[in-house]
């Protein structure tokens, strides 16, 4: 028993040696760890470095110029390099292609996170010129089809590797270490479906426009639109054509530069068909016919000055004098929720509300009213609904007949 409580006893002052030693050898250790910074190599290195000098290289394995699809072997000589250090690479333009708003393509991260690396060594990273890492909507996605064009790949690396790259702006407390970055020219078929996307909406944008039509998203103008064309060039532009359909008798092209904001109409032949109602004669109808039974129950079918009113601020306190005469400024708002046009006739959902009035004593008025147009100067009013209601009507696809 004695000779087990010895060897126990011999065993732990050992390991108290040990111990005493380690920790004495961290301590030495943590005092040689330094800052440097070369500049003549473009490091700054904020880190705990030792005092060895750092260094932090990148180079191509082949030439500057790319294809598509083609791939990049990126070569990394480090010395030095801190411990779960972080290295992050990213594909930019470059700054002088930053200020003249054009669409060159996605770029971003070439890597969803950075990747660890320490010591001295040499390695090698391997792209396909394709897509590269985003996050438009704050998730990391794959954002394909890099255009060709002039730009440059970064490198960086960081004292820690414990950071996001893509996402929400990480707040990660971390320091550059190195950055180098290495110009290449991306060669190839351009991606021409960005600029197609921009003359459709331009289109969209110019009907609108062209006959003072009210429209958004749901109002589905392309509905109107025969088809929409394959996109060609042009000399120095990209065009597409259009024909759109009933109510509108057009033909019309429309260029753009490949990389431009900007767009042109080149060709225009545009009118309403003759025998049908203009946009704008058919919604003054369909508003004289849907105020028609609501006009009676307010005051005014404009918003009232003070004056219209018969308020005078020398003779009536006014919360007193709207007590007294609930319904004197109230009017009539009235405005196009949605539109459509089917079976050579408008149809217009109108919203209908009682604004302004002492609220505790007027009466409640909020309708939305579907009104069909006939191009023969012929209308009628086809539903009524509680405007928070559901008319349970689709202007797009269900048919749409007077009662």
């Amino acid at each position: 028993m004695k000779n087990i409580y010895y060897w126990a006893t011999f065993f732990l002052f050992v390991f108290s040696i040990v111990s005493c030693s380690q920790a004495i050898i961290s301590t030495d250790d943590t005092d040689i760890w330094q800052k440097t910074i070369n500049t003549e190599e473009w490091i700054i290195n904020t880190g705990r470095v030792r005092s060895d000098e750092s260094s932090f290289t990148l180079s191509l394995k082949e030439d500057t110029d790319y294809e598509l699809w083609e791939t990049i072997t990126l070569v990394f000589d480090m010395v030095n390099i801190p411990q779960d250090s972080g290295l992050v690479l990213s594909l930019l333009r470059n700054e002088k292609d930053l200020d003249n708003g054009y669409y060159y393509g996605p770029t971003g991260s070439l890597m969803l996170r950075p990747e660890v690396i320490e010591g001295t060594w040499k390695k090698e990273f391997i792209w396909k010129i394709d897509a590269v890492w985003c996050a438009p909507s704050d998730f990391p996605t794959w954002c394909d089809w890099v255009e060709p064009w002039n730009y440059k790949i970064q490198a960086q690396v960081y004292d820690t590797s414990n950071f996001s790259i893509l996402g929400w702006p990480d707040q990660s407390d971390k320091e550059l270490l190195f950055e180098k970055n290495i110009e290449i020219t991306i060669k190839g078929e351009v991606n021409l479906t960005p600029l197609s996307k921009t003359l459709d909406a331009s289109a969209i944008q110019f009907v609108k426009e062209k006959f003072w039509l009210y429209a958004y998203a749901g109002t589905k103008l392309e509905r109107y639109f025969n088809e929409f064309w394959e996109i060609y060039s042009q000399g120095d532009v990209y065009c597409k054509d259009y024909t759109l359909v009933l109510p509108f008798i057009w033909d019309i092209k429309i260029c753009a530069p490949l990389f431009s904001n900007s767009w042109e109409i080149i060709e225009e032949d545009i009118s309403y068909i003759e025998w049908i109602f203009s946009y704008e004669n058919a919604l003054e109808q369909a508003y004289t016919l849907a105020n028609k039974n609501y006009l009676s129950r307010v005051s005014f079918d404009h918003q009232p000055s003070m004056e219209e009113a018969w308020y005078s601020s020398d003779l009536w306190d006014f919360q007193t004098w709207s007590e007294e005469n609930p319904d004197a400024t109230t009017y009539l708002s009235s405005w196009v929720k949605n539109w459509a046009f089917q079976d050579s006739a408008w149809i217009f959902i109108v919203s209908q509300i009682k604004a302004w009035g002492w609220s505790k004593r007027t009466e409640v008025l909020s309708d939305q009213v579907l009104v069909k147009v006939w191009p023969w100067n012929t209308s009628c009013i086809v539903k009524i609904a509680d405007y928070k209601a559901t008319l349970w009507v689709d202007i797009f696809t269900d048919k749409i007949s007077c009662p």
